[in-house]
Parts: C-alpha cells; structure tokens; sequence
C-alpha cells in the first residue's frame, strides 16, 4: 500500500456512524487532479458508501423535513467537564455539509496539487514540517469560529470560556513540559508570527532609533531584522530602529570578519553600559552651544564598571556556551578580563602621576611666593 494511502486509511475509525457530508472523506476528485494524486485516492477512497466517525458524532435522526441532518454531539469526560452529555436539536444545513469539492471545485484542486507536492518533497524547516492529522483537526476546528482577543480570565468580550479552557491547558503543559513553576513562570501559547516576536524583543532592549546589527537578508537573514534596500524600507523594523547589516563571504558562506571590520558599521569594541548626550541649547546670553567629547583617566570608572559586571557572569559562567560553541576558549575571557585590569591599572597611574604633579606644582608656587 502506498504511504499516502497508508496514511488517509486510519482517518475513518470502524467504529461510528455516518458523518456530516462536510466532515467525512473526499470522494469527488476532479480531472484535472495530478496523476499521482488519482493513482493514491484509487485504493484509499472506502467502497463503504457510508463511511463511518468516531463516536463523538452520532446520527441523531434521518433528516427532517427541510433537508437538514440532525446530529447528536457528546463530550467526552475530562477534568472539567461532565463524564457524558448529550444534546440534540444541532442541525447542519444543505449548504452547511457541501464539500469543498462542490463549494468551489477550483480552489479543492490546487489544494490536492499541494497535497502531492509536499507528499514528494522533503521539508527541512521546522516551521514547514509535515503537519499531523491530529494537529489539522485541531486547528480546523469550530474554535476558528471564535475570535478572541486577551488572555484567558481577561477577555475582552464574553462567550470564551471554552477557549479559555482550551488555551490554560496549553499553558499548563507547556510549563510542565519545561518543569516550571507556575507561580513563577507564566507562558504565551498563542501562535505569534516571527515577526512579531521578534518585535516585542526589540521594543523590550531598546529605544526608537537605536541600533540593530544583524545578518542580511539575502545572506539568509531574516526580514524582520530591520531588511531594506536604498529605495524601500521592506521590514516595519528598519521604520523604528536603525540597522545595519553584515555579510557572508559567497566564496565561503562564512562570515566575512575582515570586510566587516571595514564596514564603517562595525567597530572594535561598545560598551553596553555608556550613555552619551549632548546639549545643542546655548547658556543665557550665548548664541551657540558645543559638547566636547575627548580622552581623559576618568573613563577608567567606566572600564571597572563593565570589568565587575563581565566579572560576574564570567564567574557563573552565565551565556559562555554561546561561545565555545562557536569554537572560543575559556582562556580567551580569563585574558580579555586580565587585559582590561591592566587598562584600568594604567589609567589609575597617569591619573596618579597627574595629581603628584599638580601638588608638586603649586609647592614650588607657594614657596616662590614666600
């Protein structure tokens, strides 16, 4: 048996009755269907011309007298529900149980194309993998029907219960998943674009018109790293924040560290912890104010600040396996941490040096002037 006709076998359990027409298998493919697809649907299409459902749905009665079905829906028994109810009286309309196939026929056979499509192909991306049965019937569900906007417990409308049902359990095992603790871990289980998660990472670290460094787009970046060309802004981020993006080295597919180290983007070394502004409002009385900005043994405070923080994460080697990942050593941070010690301990002698001088200096005036 073919695995895509191995696969469609086990949708139609043996044990239930006749579904709704919209919910029970294709059995209409239209012409224009690929070959493949016609010679896979040949043996998985049932002979039983009343294929049967699972007992969640069960045939209530024949029909009634305007042609609709009427239909019977049981829940099944869980933590929160009642162990068994029944409850008549649904009805699904004519219009309401026409398959795709008949509804619009067009749109029906390019999905089947896709279905072979990816039946043939091999995907490696996990946000493309091969979605389970389980998974479609899910989020094909009746819960699509329900907007709804918040957080559960702190919806914006009522009629969301279920929902909020449903959306707890998710967080419940997703924290279980992770061995958590509820009281002090919450989760997001809601299904957010990369994009817009990686939004709220920005507006979280940073300040409109910061700056964004990250990998081009065309050397497999991400569009919602701030991609734009010279004439169009294609991401929403490159509108709020400034990027600025490294290359690949083609010949490579490597990281190109000398062209970028070149680039007027890059330079050797930013200090996380360093705010800079400048005042452009003249003092009362002037016509025009100027910052100036230049070298002193001052900015050795700023060094022993970033030095004891690096200190400190180094310590509990917090994010180092970022690192040796890549191929660094840990010899290479225990000497970066010396290096900079020897920074600040030389800033400290020309500062010292300075201060002697300067007190020698104005002994030599004061006895000049006895």
């Amino acid at each position: 048996m073919p695995r895509a006709v191995a696969a469609a076998s086990h949708l139609v359990p043996p044990h239930a009755s006749r579904p709704p027409s919209h919910l029970a298998p294709a059995s209409h493919l239209t012409p224009e269907r690929p070959t493949a697809m016609r010679a896979a649907s040949a043996g998985s299409v049932p002979t039983d011309p009343h294929p049967r459902w699972p007992t969640a749905m069960r045939k209530a009665g024949a029909g009634s007298a305007d042609g609709t079905k009427q239909w019977v829906h049981r829940r099944h028994a869980s933590a929160s529900l009642p162990a068994t109810e029944e409850r008549s009286g649904i009805t699904w309309t004519k219009q309401l149980n026409a398959p795709l196939e008949e509804v619009d026929p067009e749109i029906a056979d390019i999905i089947e194309h896709e279905k072979v499509r990816q039946w043939k192909g091999l995907e490696l991306i996990p946000s493309k993998n091969f979605t389970s049965v389980s998974v479609m019937q899910a989020v094909g569900s009746v819960m699509t029907n329900k907007y709804s906007k918040g957080y559960p417990g702190a919806r914006y409308y009522g009629g969301n219960e279920f929902i909020d049902m449903a959306e707890s359990l998710c967080q419940k095992r997703a924290l279980e998943a992770f061995r958590l603790d509820p009281t002090k871990w919450g989760v997001n289980v809601q299904p957010l674009s990369g994009s817009r998660a990686n939004f709220h990472v920005y507006t979280a670290v940073l300040k409109p018109h910061e700056r964004i460094m990250a990998l081009d787009f065309p050397h497999s970046g991400h569009l919602s790293h701030g991609y734009q060309t010279d004439t169009k802004k294609i991401s929403a981020t490159s509108i709020f924040f400034e990027t600025m993006p490294y290359r690949l080295d083609e010949s490579t597919g490597l990281i190109d560290y000398d062209q970028n180290k070149n680039s007027s983007y890059f330079v050797e070394w930013i200090p996380n912890n360093v705010k800079t502004s400048v005042c452009d409002i003249p003092l009362r009385g002037l016509s025009m104010a100027s910052t100036f900005i230049g070298n002193s043994t001052s900015i050795q405070e700023m060094f022993c600040h970033v030095s004891e923080q690096f200190s400190a994460l180094f310590r509990r080697k917090a994010f180092l396996h970022w690192y040796t990942g890549e191929g660094m050593d840990e010899i290479e941070f225990t000497e970066s941490e010396s290096n900079m010690n020897d920074l600040v301990s030389e800033y400290q002698q020309y500062q010292d040096a300075a201060a002697d001088e300067e007190a020698k200096y104005k002994d030599e005036e004061a006895i000049q002037d006895e």
